[in-house]
């Protein structure tokens, strides 16, 4: 009981935190946008320039919002996984997020391969938790140039890849061994916090590979209920707050690439 309720309350902070922060966003940018509707562009260019960049540092700040008040609090409570089943639930991303490029003006290509026989993947995890890995993955891709990302999907393992410029030594060991360099403490590197904050939580192995391009490997524990009787977690599970989260990292992503 006293564990319920401590859940609960920890449960009912990460919503205040979030719903101070939302609220207080939403105020800025609905300030913003009167004062854009007040402006005589053929007057007021530059002031319209200079409310065009405080409207993209206050979606940078809405997103590290996000990744502090998920980071804050993850650890504090055991995840309650679920059967779910990847290989559909990462398909529907990787569609979802290759119309949204598509619609932002991005010719990237996202694609999923899976192993033969590997269609299916029933797994313990949270979609929630693996629409904010996915999310980190590409934008990071994303701003280090890459054009074509690939997830392969095999029984017991996700690779991902992209052709970026590659990671970081001091990257691939933050994500590998939780080991975190002064370069790092500096950026604050929070996507990649997240990433393997999230897979820890799931029960997932990171092995971060060097070389060209940046290539990941999740070692992924098995499903710990009998498939006849699996509930497949797949259809709108990027619905709401999923999909808000994947939509806010691309355009992260495509801004930070074009400065």
């Amino acid at each position: 009981m006293e564990s319920q309720e401590k859940q609960d309350t920890l449960l009912a902070l990460r919503g205040g935190l979030q719903g101070r922060m939302a609220l207080s966003f939403d105020m800025l940018e609905n300030t913003l946008e009167v004062l854009q509707g007040r402006l005589d562009d053929a007057d007021q260019e530059d002031v319209a320039a200079l409310l065009a960049a405080a409207r993209e540092e206050l979606q940078d700040l809405r997103r590290l919002s996000r990744h502090t008040v998920h980071a804050a609090c993850l650890g504090l409570t055991e995840p309650e996984l679920y059967p779910m089943e990847l290989a559909g639930t990462l398909r529907e991303m990787c569609d979802f997020c290759s119309r949204d490029l598509q619609e932002l003006g991005s010719g990237i290509e996202i694609r999923l391969t899976c192993e033969p026989g590997v269609q299916i993947l029933p797994t313990m995890g949270d979609a929630r938790l693996v629409a904010r890995i996915t999310g980190n993955l590409l934008s990071n891709a994303i701003e280090a140039g890459a054009k074509r990302i690939c997830l392969h999907l095999f029984a017991d393992k996700l690779v991902y890849s992209d052709d970026g410029c590659g990671m970081p030594q001091d990257a691939a060991e933050l994500l590998s061994n939780g080991v975190s360099a002064a370069r790092l403490e500096q950026c604050g590197a929070t996507g990649l916090r997240e990433i393997r904050r999230c897979a820890e939580a799931m029960g997932w192995q990171i092995c971060a590979r060097q070389g060209q391009g940046t290539q990941l490997e999740f070692t992924l524990p098995p499903c710990t209920v009998d498939i006849g009787s699996l509930l497949l977690e797949s259809d709108n599970w990027y619905a709401g707050r999923s999909r808000e989260v994947l939509h806010g990292e691309l355009v992260h992503g495509l801004r930070a690439c074009r400065q």
